[in-house]
Order: C-alpha cells, then structure tokens, then sequence
C-alpha cells in the first residue's frame, strides 16, 4: 500500500530498481550460471561531511528464469529441459509417457 492508499500489484517481469542480475558459473559444471543480484549502494556520509563509496552488495536471485531479462518463456509451456541430461546421467529415473 502506498500514501494515497492504494495497492499496485507487483510485476515479476520488471526489474528491481538499483539492482542487475548478475551470473556465476560453477567451477565443477561450467554450465551451470548461479543467478544472483548485484544491488547498488548508496554512499556513506562520514561524520566530516565527505561520502564514502560502498562496493555493491550481491545477493541469490530466486526469482527463476522469470528474473533474466532475455527469458521469453510462458507458464503454459513450461520451463526449458536444461537439466535433461544431468538427471538421465544419474540413473534411477524414467521419463513419463
């Protein structure tokens, strides 16, 4: 809610204001990018009046692939097999008819 009183309904699409989703690639599975956000922070105001710089602050992102801007997937059809492979690899599984 804001002052006026009113709601306004979150879009999970828009990027979050001071903030870039940033990867990490694993060292074991290359292949893998580990999402996270980078978020800008604003200066420190030292008791002298000068600003001093604060280095950005990385956080995991968990919002999916719904987060990367370059994601153009829809519920309806689901998210892409990217670990296919990965878990016939493992053994122990069958895929459904």
């Amino acid at each position: 809610m804001n002052a006026a009183g009113t709601f306004s309904e979150p879009r999970s699409g828009d990027p979050l204001p001071h903030s870039t989703r940033i990867y990490v690639t694993g060292e074991k599975h290359p292949g893998i990018r580990v999402p996270f956000r980078e978020i800008k922070l604003t200066p420190t105001r030292a008791a002298n009046g000068t600003a001093e710089p604060n280095a950005p602050v990385r956080v995991y992102d968990c919002s999916g692939p719904w987060g990367d801007p370059a994601f153009t997937g829809s519920v309806e059809h689901g998210l892409p097999p990217l670990r296919r492979e990965w878990i016939a690899a493992r053994g122990g599984v069958e895929p459904a008819p």
